[in-house]
């Protein structure tokens, strides 16, 4: 159940973040272009990259959560099965923390922008904040099925000893 919810969920990831970044890249090369061979500098493009690229950063993030394309570095070689488990579960306690902190502080860092408005587009904060709480619930959603695929490999190894 929880890996067709997740399904569903990165597609809709991937359809936002593709957009998204694409928005970034056009935003960049303008800016360029408009410094160095119009000789202006357009304020609200350097905005709009800014916000395009957190939501790129972290939509694209959580998505390599679901992947498990983070980088990874093996200290236990996998054919000592066991510390090897007990190190990627540890591995995955600390990711919780880590996305207990983008969801609860967070969410409070995202209110708080509520009042502050963007310096170009006069927009608030809140709009570009929001991305780390709501990568966090996603981040969760996916280390939840990962946590659960690797409790089942660990009682499958347990039942055929």
């Amino acid at each position: 159940m929880i890996t067709k919810i997740n399904n569903v969920a990165e597609r809709f990831i991937l359809s936002i973040v593709g957009p998204v970044f694409m928005i970034y890249i056009v935003a960049i090369f303008s800016q360029v272009v408009a410094r160095n061979y119009i000789q202006i500098s357009i304020i609200w493009l350097d905005e709009v990259a800014r916000m395009c690229f957190m939501w790129t950063l972290m939509l694209g993030a959580a998505v390599a959560v679901r992947r498990q394309a983070h980088y990874v570095v093996e200290i236990v070689p996998k054919r000592l099965f066991w510390a090897a488990t007990a190190l990627k579960f540890f591995a995955q306690a600390a990711m919780l923390l880590f996305i207990w902190v983008m969801i609860f502080p967070g969410s409070t860092f995202a209110w708080m922008g509520l009042h502050r408005l963007s310096s170009a587009l006069e927009i608030p904060w809140f709009y570009i904040y929001i991305s780390l709480p709501i990568a966090g619930i996603v981040m969760a959603m996916f280390l939840v099925e990962i946590i659960v695929a690797d409790i089942k490999q660990v009682t499958i190894r347990v039942q055929g000893k």
